[in-house]
């Protein structure tokens, strides 16, 4: 990589310091930007969000940040539009750092053994009869909203699918997927982390297969959005 497409990385050193003396979370769309805007903040407490990539510091190596540092979390860096509801505090580049509310809730990852693709440089995840593992942080109890864009996978049959969530203290709801696009669920969380099993439970068409999946692909995925502001009363 030459040294100018890493300059634009330099002026995220300047958002190590926008959380106080609390942690920043990392939030970025993009896997290639991961590495080095952790480098960049490599020496601030740093909770990484979202996709993985290969590149890690000894800070975020294991990929799931510790209670103690969650709950240092005052901002967050990113460069997605889900944020832009919370107040910004600093721009750095084509970065942006933005204030959580005391009640927040981030997207923390995804776990998709249905594989993956890049469709016109989108990623998308499928998802089969397998599921899929949501995971999400929390500052406190309350009820967080997830947005997923689905749209109906080559091994759907002719019906609308109907998607099973699963969560701790035997939370379980059903989605329907009426057409492509939105789906959004309600999900009750704990302060930290929180997992969630998303199954599908429409019985795959036998033999269908796409690129990049590695079993009979039911729904896929185009991306995540989970809103930044929780909402404590439902969780209490």
């Amino acid at each position: 990589v030459s040294p100018r497409s890493t300059n634009e990385y330099a002026p995220l050193a300047e958002a190590r310091g926008a959380a106080g003396n609390g942690a920043l979370a990392l939030s970025l769309n993009n896997v290639r930007d991961i590495p080095w805007a952790v480098y960049r903040l490599d020496d601030a407490p740093l909770v990484l969000l979202g996709p993985r990539h290969e590149y890690f510091s000894a800070k975020t190596l294991s990929g799931r940040p510790s209670p103690e540092l969650l709950e240092r979390v005052r901002a967050v860096v990113a460069d997605a539009s889900s944020f832009l509801s919370l107040e910004r505090i600093g721009t750095f580049g084509r970065f942006g750092a933005f204030a959580l509310p005391e009640a927040w809730a981030l997207f923390g990852g995804l776990e998709t053994p249905g594989g993956a693709d890049r469709i016109e440089g989108n990623l998308v995840r499928y998802i089969d009869g397998r599921g899929a593992l949501l995971v999400l942080h929390a500052s406190a109890p309350g009820a967080a909203r997830a947005h997923l864009r689905l749209f109906r996978g080559a091994a759907l049959p002719g019906t609308a699918p109907t998607l099973a969530v699963s969560g701790a203290d035997g939370f379980a709801d059903r989605a329907v997927l009426e057409r492509d696009g939105e789906l959004v669920l309600e999900l009750p969380v704990r302060k930290g982390e929180n997992r969630f099993i998303l199954t599908p439970l429409d019985a795959p068409v036998s033999g269908a297969r796409v690129n990049g999946a590695t079993g009979p692909p039911l729904l896929g995925l185009t991306g995540i959005v989970v809103d930044p502001r929780l909402n404590p009363s439902a969780g209490e």
